[in-house]
């Protein structure tokens, strides 16, 4: 994370961290520039239950709202 936000060419995509690790390493990415964290065992509470594109679509419209960018706004591709 530090490489990538110190690096002038990447210090501006934003990172989503989807990880296994515990509520303290969520805390250190998110301080060193992560823009979330997604705990794998939160992606599938339960069998055929998948949130995955529900979680990124709300981290993105987040995003995006943050960057004053619409989601209507955004292309969309087939």
């Amino acid at each position: 994370m530090q490489r990538l936000k110190k690096n002038k060419a990447t210090a501006s995509i934003p990172v989503v961290v989807l990880s296994s690790l515990t509520q303290k390493n969520r805390d250190r990415l998110i301080t060193a520039g992560a823009e979330d964290y997604i705990e794998k065992s939160s992606i599938v509470p339960a069998p055929g239950v998948n949130l995955l594109p529900k979680l990124l679509e709300d981290i993105l419209c987040r995003i995006n709202r943050k960057h004053g960018v619409a989601f209507s706004s955004v292309p969309l591709h087939d």
